[in-house]
């Protein structure tokens, strides 16, 4: 030992203590897990993602207990074959067009709103009747993920899928009153025509009404859609004498109808089987719901209009918290 610490750059006592110590016993590492699918594998997700639209709803972390091949590789095994498989996960929320010279117009409706209407009960004898549309359906089209392949168009996929069972419903609001609804019969679409048919006569009923009560002329609010800006609509308005409110494009935030949908839906969520809702009785659970609707949430809604102008001028035009 003394010749080999003579030879070396270590002392006699690291020499001795290297020989006469037992090898210390190195800890076998643990087989590395591979994180991807075996080929019997991916054929089963491929094939199971290909079979139903309603499975591409599922989330990764539960395809395991939908498909057992699945059960034991793991959450990142699983990520890994989507992303091989072309695969991704989105949702279906759009953001609002934004351009300066929108929030341009945005800011300049509102500060016009808030020069006639500045305090929360001015909006309660406001004649502004707030209209719009919504799709009511039988299948839940919240901002749920769904798998998408990278070659496919996420707009088209989800409008696909997600559109199931519905009824399209119109109406309008003024003050603490709400109209009369229009559901969209199964044969008749959204058009020009069935809006001149069958919503805006509702409205000018509503007219006569609010005119009994010793409301002034109503002005009559809509968006920017094609059915609401067709020449053929615009003249009707016109020939019927019914004013419209000049109103800023892409601005569902500041029309006080909206909250009202929110409402609207989860009661009738509330009160039916809405999955199990055929076309006629979905039709009557929205007329119940709109129906049942308090006229507190109407008045809540209205009074909440300054802030909500208030917030778009503070804001230079970009979306409210509403």
């Amino acid at each position: 030992m003394k010749e080999i610490a003579v030879r070396t750059p270590y002392t006699y006592r690291q020499v001795q203590h290297a020989s006469e110590t037992p090898v210390t016993p190195q800890k076998s590492k643990p087989r590395p897990y591979s994180c991807r699918l075996s080929p019997y594998q991916l054929d089963q997700l491929q094939e199971f993602l290909d079979d139903e639209p309603a499975n591409r709803d599922v989330p990764w972390q539960d395809l395991r207990y939908l498909l057992p091949c699945l059960y034991e590789p793991g959450l990142d095994a699983v990520k890994t074959a989507m992303q091989d498989l072309g695969y991704y996960k989105t949702t279906k929320k759009k953001s609002p067009l934004n351009t300066p010279a929108v929030r341009q117009k945005r800011v300049k409706m509102c500060q016009y709103l808030l020069e006639r209407y500045p305090e929360p009960d001015d909006w309660l004898r406001c004649p502004i009747a707030f209209s719009d549309e919504t799709f009511v359906t039988t299948f839940d089209r919240g901002l749920r993920l769904v798998t998408i392949h990278e070659l496919e168009d996420p707009k088209t996929f989800t409008r696909l899928l997600h559109k199931g069972n519905g009824r399209m419903f119109w109406s309008f609001i003024c003050g603490p009153y709400k109209g009369s609804g229009f559901v969209y019969p199964r044969d008749i679409s959204a058009s020009s025509k069935s809006y001149r048919y069958h919503c805006l006569p509702r409205f000018e009923a509503f007219i006569w009404q609010l005119q009994q009560l010793g409301y002034e002329q109503p002005i009559f609010m809509q968006d920017g859609s094609r059915v609401h800006t067709a020449a053929a609509t615009m003249t009707y308005l016109r020939d019927h004498g019914i004013e419209v409110l000049d109103w800023a494009p892409y601005s569902p935030d500041l029309n006080p109808i909206e909250n009202i949908w929110a409402l609207l839906k989860p009661w009738i969520g509330g009160h039916y089987e809405v999955e199990k809702l055929s076309p006629q009785q979905l039709e009557e659970a929205i007329l119940a719901a709109w129906e049942a609707l308090p006229e507190e949430e109407v008045i809540k809604v209205f009074r909440s209009m300054p802030d909500r102008l208030k917030e778009c001028i503070a804001k230079g035009g970009y979306q409210t918290s509403y």
